[in-house]
């Protein structure tokens, strides 16, 4: 998944498609794909996993998704596609670098997000979320704590920011 293959509808901002018809393959029943040693290596680097990127074809599988996912939001958030210090085990992310520098976001927001990246670029594909399901349930963590909208306060002595209870 890149920029250039996500289409989203004018209608409504919560439905996108993706199309990337060239890497389509048939998944077994253990989530993973059998029978490609002799299939043209596919995929866009930095945004492809290590496996696909090295044609390792039995370590393919849901968890493949889940990087380029990972990959495509860190595009979004950072600009540019995700390098091999991104995807160690213990990566730091310096959030002051983003795209979206300047703007207040509730503190929990970036240890999270840092959580997420960790289970969507790890180089070990058995280092990621397994499927979609948990990375869904992390993006909507993020999302709450993403939300300007809903009132925080900044606490000066503290250092946190507290939800704002009315």
């Amino acid at each position: 998944a890149k920029p250039e293959n996500v289409f989203t509808f004018t209608e409504t901002t919560e439905m996108i498609q993706l199309f990337d018809f060239d890497t389509l393959a048939a998944m077994d029943e253990n989530g993973g794909i059998g029978g490609m040693a002799s299939y043209h290596n596919y995929g866009t680097k930095g945004y492809a996993p290590m496996e696909q990127q090295m044609g390792k074809w039995s370590r393919v599988g849901t968890y493949s998704d889940v990087y380029s996912v990972g990959a495509l939001l860190f595009y979004l958030i950072f600009g540019r596609v995700p390098e091999a210090p991104d995807c160690e085990r213990n990566a730091k992310y310096d959030y002051n670098t983003s795209l979206y520098v300047g703007n207040c976001y509730q503190d929990t927001l970036f240890p999270e997000m840092s959580d997420f990246f960790q289970n969507t670029l790890a180089n070990y594909y058995r280092d990621r979320y397994f499927d979609m399901i948990p990375l869904v349930e992390q993006l909507q963590l993020l999302e709450t704590y993403a939300d300007t909208r809903e009132p925080f306060i900044i606490s000066a002595s503290a250092g946190t920011i507290l939800p704002f209870l009315s």
